[in-house]
This record gives structure tokens, sequence and C-alpha cells, in this order.
């Protein structure tokens, strides 16, 4: 992935991160034991870049590491994620993918209260409160994980993405 990625062929970089995510999204990939082999230090910064198809395909492997363990959630925000997070939700040009960023959080601060602190210490609160007041559709989970109800959880299946 490495070189995919310097010489910036955004086609075979585009089938390379298609091919990641499916990979972490079969159930019987160890994603522990993936995520120190995905080039994670080289997916998360496609989250901010100007491919919309390549920004989306980065934030759902990050989503489904992150419904994995803690320590890979922990590997995650290493990562600087949460930098990358922040600059979807002020970005209209990556509007397409609040959603699916709003759920990487609600799966980051389903586990231990550290991941939740680190949210919170971000200054997240702000930005998802402003998304509610304008469409509540993608926020309203982050803000109602409670303590009682917290549980990683793994989603079934990639959701439908389109070239």
């Amino acid at each position: 992935m490495d070189s995919v990625v310097y010489v910036g062929d955004e086609p075979a970089l585009g089938d390379t991160l298609n091919a990641l995510l499916h990979i972490v999204l079969n159930p019987a990939t160890p994603l522990s034991q993936v995520v120190g082999h995905l080039g994670l230090p080289r997916v998360v910064p496609l989250i901010e870049g100007k491919n919309l198809r390549l920004s989306a395909f980065a934030v759902k492997i990050v989503d489904q590491i992150c419904t994995s363990t803690d320590e890979c959630v922990d590997t995650v925000l290493g990562l600087k994620v949460l930098a990358a997070f922040k600059f979807v939700l002020k970005s209209p040009t990556h509007a397409p993918l609040l959603k699916e960023v709003c759920l990487t959080l609600a799966n980051i601060v389903s586990g231990p209260e550290r991941h939740l602190q680190q949210v919170l210490s971000a200054g997240f609160i702000h930005e998802l409160s402003d998304l509610v007041l304008k469409s509540a559709d993608y926020s309203v989970s982050i803000l109602t994980v409670t303590p009682s109800c917290r549980s990683r959880r793994r989603r079934s299946g990639p959701s439908q993405m389109h070239a």
C-alpha cells in the first residue's frame, strides 16, 4: 500500500482500500492482528483528502477497526483520527461522510471511559451539537451514549459505495 500512496495512483489506491475494507469487514478476520499490517498510518490521512471516494473507504476501514478491541481503538486514536474527523465535520465537501464519522465516534466512545474522555477533550461536543441543530439524523446516536448502554458491537456488511 505504501508504494501506491507514494505514487499517487488514485484508481489503484481506491482498489487497494476497497480490498482492505473487505478484509476488515470479514467476520473471520482477526482485526487485532491485522491492524499493525494495514498501513493505518497511511489510511487515516486519506480521510481528509480531496478524493471523496478514497476518504469514504478510509472512514469505513477506521470504523470497522473501532468495532474491534480497545487496543485497536487506542491504535486508531494514536494516529490522530480525531483531527481528521473534526476536518470532516467542518468541511462542506466532506458532508457525505458525516453519518459514517458520527457512527465511528459512537463506536469509539462505546468502549472504556478513556476513549470517551479523548473524544470530549478533543472538543467534539460543540461540533456535534451544531450538527444536531442542523440535522439530528447524523449525531443523535453519539450524544445519547450512556455508561449503561456502552457495548462494542460489530456491524454487518459494507454499505453501498459509488465510484
